[in-house]
């Protein structure tokens, strides 16, 4: 007769069998309710609501399963019925998100016990509720800070927040920097050069490896029988001594900055970043038109991951382009390309746009990244997870194929891009770099 009975149970082992009885007898009884589905809740914000990041409510439940699982690498087991709620619940999260709803509210809303309720939108969505839907609140307030004007109080009403100064502080501690700093975020491009510090496999700081030589056929005769170079424990003023002719930092740099409007690099001590701005300052950076801001890496050898996240923590950057110290060949129409993207993107739908090499390898320094990368980079990290692209997640990157990009950037042929993406992390890759720069330079030279 259209009633609805609500009722509680403990989360003891009886209480949930006899609350799956109790559902499976209300299916028996009531083939045709639908009851969870009348319950529809007015948006009176004049703001618009979140969009649904992963989308499974405006889908089949299948898909929602599908593509949680993708993203999460699990087997969900989730019964259809139980799956369609859960998809529900989702569904008046986001699109109602300036309400504070309960996990008792949404319990009684669509009969389910609350303990059942919370544990399957884990299972499906990966969080607990409370951690996705603040997830949700947070994307949605960068996207009104970037395309609104309204005030912070009217931001943070709009997505469920009475105080002004707790959404500055759940702002803060989610994205690393505070709403009205996010809001006057520096136009342009902005390209991250990780230059890290000694390598392990090297003995050096690859930061200052030569790019070219004069007429002793490129040095190589410097690479001692161990393997390494000779200058790694040479001081700044030596380096700068020794290397009269480009290094990897200048050439980055000047090729860069005919692109990007602003180019960060990160060092990975307060040494090394000194050693580098007295090195630019005395090159005085070629053709380069100012000179780089200059960013200590806040993580110890924890590699590209730890540049990364010290970037978003000392910069008020929302979008940028990665490149490493040891990528020579980078090249920077496709850099600019991979910002251009990860822009358009949205804040709400793509975390990061990396490319596919001819190889097959997912490239996570040459890529471009958004702010909103900056909360799982931060949990993976606490976790003691490292790589960048599974911390991001397939689901929230964008992945480019060779014929993609060769598309959007006819010059650029798989035989270019492989050479794009390539590092130099061994004396033999080194090796092999200086004799081919050798080559180049040779038939460039002749009459």
């Amino acid at each position: 007769e259209g009633k609805e009975v609500y009722y509680r149970a403990s989360s003891s082992a009886q209480s949930e069998l006899l609350h799956t009885m109790i559902e499976q007898v209300m299916k028996i009884s009531c083939p045709e309710t639908d009851g969870h589905k009348s319950h529809n809740h007015g948006n009176d914000s004049d703001i618009s609501p979140a969009p649904d990041r992963c989308g499974p409510c405006s889908r089949d439940s299948f898909s929602c399963v599908t593509d949680r699982c993708a993203s999460t690498g699990k087997d969900i087991n989730i019964p259809p019925d139980q799956l369609e709620i859960i998809c529900s619940i989702h569904k008046d999260l986001t699109e109602h998100i300036d309400r504070r709803w309960t996990v008792d509210e949404l319990a009684r809303k669509y009969l389910m016990n609350p303990t059942t309720l919370k544990s399957l939108f884990k299972s499906v969505y990966g969080k607990s509720l409370a951690a996705h839907i603040k997830e949700h609140r947070m994307e949605h307030a960068a996207t009104l800070l970037s395309g609104t004007a309204g005030n912070l109080a009217d931001v943070a009403g709009a997505i469920g927040y009475e105080s002004q100064s707790k959404f500055t502080a759940a702002f803060k501690e989610y994205y690393g920097i505070l709403p009205k700093d996010y809001r006057k975020n520096r136009p342009g491009k902005v390209l991250v050069i990780l230059a890290g510090g000694l390598s392990s496999r090297m003995g050096t700081d690859k930061t200052f490896l030569k790019v070219t030589s004069d007429a002793d056929s490129c040095r190589l005769a410097e690479i001692d029988s161990a393997g390494k170079l000779p200058f790694s424990q040479e001081t700044g003023a030596q380096i700068n001594d020794r290397f009269s002719n480009l290094t990897f930092i200048d050439t980055i740099l000047d090729n860069a900055n005919k692109v990007f409007d602003r180019v960060i690099i990160s060092a990975g001590s307060a040494q090394h970043a000194e050693t580098i701005y007295t090195h630019l300052k005395n090159r005085n950076l070629l053709c380069t038109r100012s000179m780089p801001e200059i960013i200590i890496d806040r993580y110890n050898e924890i590699g590209p991951m730890g540049g990364l996240l010290s970037v978003m923590e000392q910069t008020n950057v929302m979008f940028f382009s990665v490149t490493a110290i040891d990528q020579p060949y980078a090249d920077m129409q496709l850099l600019s390309f991979l910002f251009d993207e990860i822009k358009n993107a949205g804040s709400d739908s793509v975390r990061a746009v990396m490319i596919q090499s001819p190889s097959g390898k997912i490239e996570a320094c040459t890529a471009a990244y958004g702010r909103n990368a900056y909360p799982a980079m931060k949990a993976s990290y606490e976790q003691g997870q490292y790589s960048l692209f599974r911390s991001i997640g397939r689901s929230m990157t964008k992945i480019l194929s060779p014929d993609e990009i060769e598309k959007a950037l006819p010059a650029l042929s798989p035989d270019r891009l492989n050479k794009a993406v390539s590092n130099i992390n061994t004396v033999d890759d080194y090796r092999d770099y200086l004799s081919r720069k050798h080559e180049q330079t040779s038939t460039d030279c002749q009459p």
